[in-house]
């Protein structure tokens, strides 16, 4: 099984060697140990650099024959076949084999990673592959024992926020009221636009004059249209902004500051 329902871009970019295993090799004796794996996160707005990739460290007294890895939605995890099996990565052997990168007499990190530029709107995910991903890892050590793992490790593809903020007024009496606005919006890979992100919370954050920290003075809730609107009283000067978290979708994103001395 590959990431078929990825872009294409995407997609090519994670289909890996060309070896075929013997079956011997999958034969079920002592099981090799998986001691790490990582695959990058990113956000992506219209266009970017993203890398994409997994690397994965295993070792087994007899040593490591080979590494096998395939990631997956897990927003899809629920549809038939959407998880990756053990007969799936035997299957697809040829196509998911890890490069070695080292490799001693008990162990061996193999992985791939490649840059992809995205700069045309064909080479967009679809919105439903925004989330957390998993990767199923099968190992196979040089006496035919083997090592699977469906959910070895997870990454995330986020969708990119902008975060804007307007002050009412630069300048306020001490104690005068101040109006703090903005917008949160989330790009749409499938429209190719950014749009309001509704029903989220953002931070509005002050920075009195000559400090180093912020501190938040209110959670605002985005409207349908992504709009943010706070009212303060002001009684020092220094600078405001709105921030927001990010989630399991969305990146984070910080608006501009603005700075707001008394009369």
């Amino acid at each position: 099984m590959r990431i078929s329902i990825a872009a294409p871009a995407l997609a090519g970019a994670l289909v890996l060697g060309a070896v075929a295993v013997p079956t011997a090799a999958f034969a079920a004796t002592a099981k090799p140990v998986i001691t790490k794996i990582a695959s990058p996160s990113f956000t992506l707005g219209l266009h970017g650099r993203i890398t994409l990739g997994v690397t994965v460290t295993a070792k087994d007294a007899k040593g490591i024959k080979a590494i096998y890895a395939e990631p997956y939605p897990l927003a899809l995890s629920k549809q038939e076949h959407a998880v990756p099996t053990l007969a799936d990565l035997r299957a697809d052997a040829s196509d998911d084999l890890l490069k070695v990168k080292s490799h001693t007499a008990t162990t061996q990190t193999a992985g791939i990673s490649e840059t992809e530029n995205i700069t045309k709107p064909s080479q967009l995910p679809p919105n439903l592959l925004a989330g957390t991903w998993g990767v199923a890892v099968l190992v196979v050590a040089n006496d035919g024992s083997s090592t699977f793992n469906a959910q070895a490790t997870t990454f995330n593809w986020k969708r990119a926020d902008t975060l804007s903020s307007k002050v009412s007024a630069t300048r306020v009496h001490k104690g005068g009221k101040l109006t703090v606005t903005g917008r949160l919006n989330r790009v749409n890979w499938d429209k190719r636009v950014y749009q309001g992100y509704g029903a989220q919370t953002a931070r509005l954050e002050f920075r009195k004059t000559g400090a180093k920290t912020w501190t938040t003075v209110k959670l605002v809730k985005s409207s349908r249209t992504g709009a943010l609107s706070a009212t303060v009283k002001d009684s020092t000067s220094g600078s405001w902004r709105y921030v927001y978290g990010g989630n399991s979708t969305s990146g984070a994103a910080s608006s501009a500051q603005t700075w707001v001395g008394l009369k």
